[in-house]
């Protein structure tokens, strides 16, 4: 899909305020509140090879709504990026983004901590 490319594009370029206009009003907000697309291309790098894996049409109320899975290669790793399109009145905008990865995935960061925290513990009592 065009917007999907267009997005890949401009994220890769750090051109987040194309992203931006091309998003609904809501998903802007948060996505600049929480600096999503900055924290997406610092741990994750530029964007090599997008394949859809799930697309998903509903007609609602007169609106298109569009649901794209895609897998997608990213310099640093690897992540499921799932898009919600909403098309009106000849626009195509961005209403929902999601990814999901390792490398953001807090709970196994915290965890390898514990893990190497608990294993340097132990080095301590097997070495008296």
């Amino acid at each position: 899909m065009e917007a999907i490319n267009a997005f890949h594009e401009q994220l890769n370029a750090r051109e987040y305020r194309k992203i931006y206009a091309c998003s609904e009003k809501a998903f802007r907000k948060k996505a600049k509140k929480t600096g999503l697309f900055q924290k997406i291309h610092q741990r994750l790098g530029r964007v090599e090879i997008s394949r859809p894996i799930v697309f998903q049409v509903s007609y609602i109320s007169g609106e298109i709504i569009m649901k794209l899975s895609h897998e997608t290669s990213f310099s640093k790793g690897d992540a499921r990026e799932e898009f919600v399109y909403l098309i009106s009145r000849g626009q195509v905008l961005l209403r929902e983004y999601n990814i999901h990865t390792p490398i953001f995935d807090t709970r196994q960061e915290s965890h390898k901590k514990r893990k190497g925290l608990l294993s340097s513990i132990l080095d301590l009592f097997h070495r008296t």
